[in-house]
């Protein structure tokens, strides 16, 4: 009897396990595969890539086709006078592993059209962009921003033979790790000098066509093809995320705040039904991200405000979203305190933003910038506090 082939899926999945959790690979092959085809991501691959790691990033994208996922492939964003020559060997490696391809000609580069015929008949489009469709990155790049918006894309991964950003080291010292998360409102100013000529530009295009886009969740990722798979279907990615950061909307009153729409991100969110209660006591500041995919909820105390929901909507998890929302609110109240139950699956982040936590059975109480004398007051106010949701939750923040 010949061996039974493996499931792609499962193949993915169980390769996933070894970098992040299953439950988030499951969770974002269902997202993606739930996207029409053509918003699923755009793909620009460097001609280093295609010359020196073909096998790895052929492999990289059969997986994707046998999951059901297809984007179009982009050959010269940065180096166009080897796009043909790249686009030819890309094209015939993938026909070889079984995957169906098409290969747009020059003339015809950025027809969106064309490129959602191809993804409609699940087959691969290959895009070969030499010289005469933009004679410099910055309008290849204008180009690019374009086709992305026209499709709907949710995501341009550029792939690199270095993978993402890694900023110069000082004189004397190793080179540090990858940048995960570039957030361009906070991060754009000070992290271009830390960076090598290359990668400052590369930045610097990426930022103007992260601003091109008609959505603010639109991303830009760098990876190396052996990370691909990673990147995309892992909450902690395994490349450099570029975004061009949220808008954090600051709120006194549940009166100007679309309390359906609220509500729907702490349900979600905690995955359990809300009670009344929540809206029944007045806030001291709600700051809520403008599509309401995450929020920040302060209430009134004695000793320092208590931080009664912190919530970020799965899908918007890796974005850095949570940290835009905790600096956002830091700035104005430094002094927090709040509570989570002992499983809540962000303890370790919470762990790392307080100051001192201490742990009971049902309860595991963190604050910053708490004085110490007040540290027994905030931790009997914690527990004594009432839950919010009808049924034992991951956690009240």
């Amino acid at each position: 009897m010949p061996p039974v082939k493996p499931n792609s899926a499962e193949v993915v999945l169980t390769f996933l396990k070894s970098v992040g959790k299953r439950a988030d690979a499951e969770f974002y092959l269902k997202l993606f595969r739930d996207l029409p085809r053509s918003e699923f991501a755009v793909i620009a691959v460097e001609a280093s890539v295609v010359r020196y790691a073909l096998g790895s990033l052929v492999e990289q994208l059969r997986f994707l086709t046998e999951l059901g996922l297809y984007a179009p492939i982009v050959l010269g964003l940065f180096d166009p006078e080897q796009s043909p020559e790249g686009a030819k060997m890309l094209t015939d490696a993938l026909a070889s592993a079984g995957v169906s391809v098409e290969l747009s000609s020059t003339g015809d580069s950025f027809a969106t059209q064309k490129l959602r015929n191809t993804l409609d008949q699940t087959a691969l489009p290959v895009v070969s962009v030499d010289s005469e469709s933009g004679s410099t990155a910055e309008s290849r790049f204008a180009a690019l921003a374009s086709l992305t918006r026209d499709l709907g894309s949710s995501k341009l991964v550029i792939l690199r033979r270095h993978g993402g950003l890694v900023p110069q080291p000082a004189s004397g010292q190793q080179s540090t790790e990858v940048i995960s998360l570039v957030n361009l409102m906070s991060d754009e100013t000070s992290l271009i000098p830390r960076l090598g000529s290359d990668d400052q530009r590369l930045v610097r295009l990426a930022a103007e066509l992260l601003r091109a886009q008609d959505s603010s969740r639109f991303v830009v990722s760098l990876a190396s093809p052996l990370n691909l798979l990673a990147e995309l279907f892992t909450v902690r990615g395994a490349g450099t995320l570029i975004r061009r950061g949220s808008q954090i909307q600051r709120h006194k009153s549940y009166d100007t705040v679309d309390c359906a729409r609220l509500r729907a991100l702490l349900e979600t969110s905690f995955n359990k039904t809300l009670g009344p209660e929540l809206f029944a006591r007045p806030p001291q500041s709600l700051y809520i991200e403008e599509n309401y995919r995450a929020v920040a909820i302060l209430e009134s105390s004695p000793v320092a405000p208590f931080l009664t929901k912190f919530a970020v909507r799965r899908v918007a998890q890796g974005e850095g979203l949570a940290r835009d929302l905790w600096d956002e609110m830091t700035r104005e109240y430094p002094s927090v305190y709040w509570r989570a139950r002992p499983g809540n699956p962000v303890q370790n982040w919470y762990l790392k933003l307080c100051d001192g936590m201490l742990r009971r059975d049902d309860w595991h109480v963190y604050w910053t910038n708490v004085d110490a004398h007040a540290i027994g007051t905030v931790v009997d106010a914690a527990i004594a506090r009432p839950a919010d949701f009808s049924l034992p939750g991951d956690g009240e923040a």
